[in-house]
């Protein structure tokens, strides 16, 4: 199936709001996932869980990561985002923030999605916003999840993402490969090569991060991408907690290309980052990586 990822700019102005403010509030880390097992199993992901948040705390030190519930009696509202500060004061000294999603989907989940409930939380999360000096909301909705219904406002489409509904579909079979694809595939068969699924570690991670690194710089991407180790070593603590995983390719025994692929409770596995040595691009690993995703499937979910 394919989804479109959608974003919003979200401009907040400050409105007279009556609402009960005792109904939202920000939780701690150690509450988190109590609160998001109470969702339904299809309306949570890693991005929205605490030691993935972590990553984008101290692994990039983009700000503070804020964990935010509202609670009612028709449901339960979770919205994980970071604040950042805004080098600008007022004159009556008033330091202005933003709010972001992290690298990934973001945005408000929830156990419904009623227009009563969400009517709701909109209300009491625009004037929470304003008492916090937020002047502008920029969000990452999942496609999947569909959580742009959960604001009261005008979404962007950026562009479309792919992902594969395995409960449906087998990969021998999907129609939407692209012919180049599938010869791909056909020309790494001929090489004989492997895949192979790792538990992070220490080890296998810096091989990968090598790798990767290499990628990087062969496609001149941005510093952003170029993290640190502190970044490195969060995702090992998401590989603990059965969050992310390590899939390779190899050719005669080398690792020729690399994927780390975020997991969560048996529903969803995401590509995170990836990356290919260039001498062997021609065997077209990467196309044989994505192609063996289902036996990945099979053995996780």
């Amino acid at each position: 199936m394919e989804n479109g990822m959608m974003l919003s700019l979200y401009l907040l102005r400050r409105r007279n709001l009556i609402v009960n403010m005792s109904s939202i509030s920000f939780v701690n880390m150690g509450k988190w996932n109590y609160l998001l097992s109470k969702l339904p199993e299809r309306h949570s992901d890693v991005y929205f869980a605490p030691d993935y948040l972590n990553l984008y705390q101290f692994g990039t030190k983009e700000g503070k990561v804020r964990l935010l519930k509202f609670e009612n009696d028709d449901g339960i509202c979770l919205y994980p985002y970071i604040e950042r500060d805004i080098p600008l004061e007022l004159t009556e000294g008033t330091i202005l923030k933003d709010i972001i999603t992290p690298y990934g989907y973001g945005g408000p989940i929830s156990t419904t999605y009623s227009p009563k409930f969400l009517k709701s939380f909109n209300k009491a999360l625009n004037s929470f916003f304003m008492d916090m000096s937020y002047i502008s909301e920029f969000v990452r909705f999942h496609p999947v999840i569909e959580n742009y219904r959960s604001r009261e406002c005008n979404c962007i489409f950026l562009h479309k993402t792919f992902g594969v509904d395995f409960s449906k579909h087998s990969f021998d079979n999907l129609e939407f490969w692209k012919d180049s694809f599938k010869r791909g595939v056909k020309r790494a068969q001929k090489f004989n090569l492997n895949f192979e699924i790792q538990v992070l570690n220490k080890e296998n991670l810096s091989n990968f991060v090598e790798i990767y690194k290499s990628t990087m710089e062969r496609n001149e991407a941005l510093n952003y991408y170029f993290f640190e180790s502190e970044y490195w070593n969060l995702l090992l603590e998401l590989s603990k907690k059965n969050e992310c995983i390590l899939a390779n390719v190899l050719y005669k025994g080398k690792t020729i290309s690399s994927a780390i692929f975020l997991i969560w409770r048996n529903t969803y596995i995401h590509y995170h980052l990836g990356g290919s040595i260039f001498e062997y691009l021609n065997m077209r690993p990467n196309n044989f990586l994505f192609w063996n995703i289902e036996w990945f499937h099979l053995i996780l979910l």
